[in-house]
């Protein structure tokens, strides 16, 4: 599972003293793999206004010079919901400010190496339960939340894909499959270069194809077959009835 992280501050010897404790915290997580992007808020402020932000944890500084980012954190609670806020700053001043917006943890700098990693654990914790429950994507211009045990499956047309859903729903996104695959919980598998399925929902397999519980009928590629098959093999066995 791959992880992104935003770090925001007005002081660039900071910013690269915070990513660089943070790449520390976070190598203690060896089965996930983190991008962490490192910005000033002037940066951030461009980002928010054109809604091209897509994170899963963010840590912010507050007093920013004509920005603050408490304000950001309310911004990001709208347009990022998914997005674990962690504040990070010198002053204790806005601990009662922070509380009219969502965050998880308020860290000042000077206890950053006893309390930062506790806030990133917290975090990961969230991020992790969330990704295996939910999908949040942005299709029309709309932002949906989209639960992973209703779709079914994801299929590919040139630069977008199209994800179908359990009711009859279909959602185009301007995605990779790889990079949406890369937030789907591990009951998810590619049987094609075209498609990736809820293995929940495969009814029968074949080597060159795959059938669906509502009748849909998918290609197999030829070098998607046998992990697509081990997959699926692996999940009938994990959830055989004992």
């Amino acid at each position: 599972m791959k992880l992104k992280l935003l770090i925001c501050d007005d002081s660039d010897l900071q910013l690269k003293e915070t990513t660089s404790f943070a790449h520390s915290c976070l190598d203690a997580f060896e089965s996930l793999t983190f991008k962490i992007d490192s910005c000033e808020p002037e940066k951030l402020k461009k980002m928010l206004e054109t809604d091209t932000i897509n994170y899963d944890i963010a840590i912010l500084d507050i007093e920013m010079g004509d920005f603050n980012g408490i304000d950001f954190a309310s911004e990001l609670n709208q347009c990022c919901p998914q997005c674990s806020v962690i504040f990070l700053t010198s002053h204790t001043d806005y601990i009662s400010d922070s509380y009219e917006v969502r965050h998880i943890y308020y860290v000042t700098k000077d206890s950053i190496q006893e309390y930062l990693p506790k806030a990133l654990d917290k975090a990961i914790q969230l991020v992790i339960e969330r990704k295996t429950r939910f999908l949040d994507v942005i299709s029309n211009r709309k932002r949906y939340t989209l639960p992973c045990d209703t779709i079914t499956h994801i299929e590919r047309l040139s630069r977008e894909i199209i994800i179908y859903t359990d009711n009859g729903e279909a959602y185009k996104v301007y995605e990779s499959l790889q990079a949406v695959s890369e937030r789907l919980p591990s009951y998810f598998s590619q049987c094609h270069s075209s498609f990736t399925v809820n293995l929940r929902y495969v009814k029968n397999l074949s080597s060159q194809e795959t059938e669906l519980i509502n009748k849909i009928k998918l290609p197999v590629g030829r070098r998607y077959a046998k992990p697509f098959k081990a997959d699926y093999l692996k999940y009938i066995s994990e959830h055989a009835m004992l």
